[in-house]
Parts: C-alpha cells; structure tokens; sequence
C-alpha cells in the first residue's frame, strides 16, 4: 500500500506508524476489544517532556478540562506555543511537506 511505500521512503516521516490492528475476544465477560498499536512518539526523546498535546485538527470540543494534563488543539493556541526546530529546521520542514503532499494525494 502507499502508506508503507511512504514510510519506507521516508524512515523520518512525522506520520504515526502503525503495527498492527487487534482484537481480544473476552469469552468469560462477552465482549471484544479492537486496539491499535503505534509506535511512541517519545521513544528516544532526548529532553524532559514538560507539556503534552493531543492534537486532532479540530477546535470542536478541543479544550482541555480543568486539571487534566494533557492539553489539545485550542489550548495550543491559548498557549501560544511555538516550536523551536534549531538547525534540523530545514530538514524537519522538508519532511513536514512531504507527508503533507503524501496525505493529500
């Protein structure tokens, strides 16, 4: 398929890799659970994590609750985040339109 065509030709894309797609049958409480396994995103951080986001692409509904740790899109804003790329800018951009051209197609 062309998603593992892309990956493949793109082993630093910032699109979320998936291995594999599951399901557990729990006979003694009938029910079935699907889950789907991805890589971490974190692995081999090589700085303290201080905020996390869960980013859809939405504004709906996309506020995080008071107490909750993990902030979404609209909090993103609100923070005014802003990434800092330093001098791997250039190649992170670059792979950024790749995968944009990649998801458009």
């Amino acid at each position: 398929s062309s998603y593992f065509e892309h990956l493949k030709t793109n082993p630093h894309s910032l699109i979320t890799k998936v291995l594999g797609f599951h399901r557990v049958q729990m006979y003694h409480l009938n029910r079935t659970v699907y889950f789907v396994v991805m890589t971490n995103v974190y692995r081999g951080a090589r700085r303290v994590i201080t905020r996390q986001y869960d980013l859809k692409g939405s504004t709906v509904g996309r506020s995080a609750r008071a107490g909750e740790q993990v902030r979404k899109d609209n909090d993103l804003v609100a923070d005014r985040f802003k990434l800092h790329l330093g001098h791997n800018r250039p190649a992170v951009l670059d792979q950024l339109r790749r995968d944009a051209r990649f998801m458009c197609d």
